[in-house]
């Protein structure tokens, strides 16, 4: 009877290392950037963007600039196609002079650095030609599909990229930011 025993506690103990053995990757994220919704709140990526700099000041990569000091100044919200908010641009500023951006995003249930840079801007404030300035976004939202694409929306309800005087409609934009997603879960 004790052998019986035995043998069905080692089995026990078998199984729930075969199970920890298993658990997903996102088990072994930190839990301040997986999230239930499919929305970026504003406080949670900014927890998320003053911790991620805080790791990249430890990391010291060349030519960083950012130092304990290091502290978001002003942020943009990012939106899909759907006026869900899935994203945020923060300026940062260091000692009081600017110092670049991080670009935090909401993919696949997790917050997650999407790029930044030390001295630079945003990549939207570059994009704007004259022939652009000249369409007025039907709200004030910045709308991102992905691989650098930013976009207003027009009054008619289309898309137009802030580098285009070109026009996406609805099913366009959705492709191309569901093609984006997919890219994005095939490299994690």
């Amino acid at each position: 009877m004790k052998i019986r025993k035995g043998v069905a506690l080692l089995l026990c103990v078998m199984f729930v290392a075969a199970l920890i053995g298993f658990a997903p990757d996102s088990a072994s994220q930190p839990a301040s950037n997986i999230t239930d919704s499919t929305v970026a709140t504003e406080s949670a990526a900014t927890s998320f963007a003053r911790e991620e700099i805080r790791h990249i000041v430890e990391e010291s990569p060349p030519n960083c600039i950012w130092n304990e000091t290091t502290d978001i100044c002003s942020s943009v919200a990012l939106y899909d196609y759907d006026d869900v908010c899935i994203g945020y641009v923060f300026k940062l500023s260091t000692d009081d002079e600017p110092t670049g951006y991080i670009q935090v995003n909401h993919i696949n249930s997790e917050l997650v650095t999407y790029c930044y840079s030390f001295n630079g801007k945003p990549a939207y404030e570059g994009l704007t030609t004259d022939e652009v300035t000249s369409f007025v976004a039907s709200d004030d939202k910045l709308y991102f599909f992905g691989n650098f694409t930013y976009c207003t929306k027009l009054p008619n309800g289309n898309f137009s990229p802030l580098d285009s005087v070109e026009e996406f409609n609805v099913q366009d934009v959705a492709a191309f930011y569901h093609d984006f997603l997919n890219q994005t879960n095939q490299h994690q």
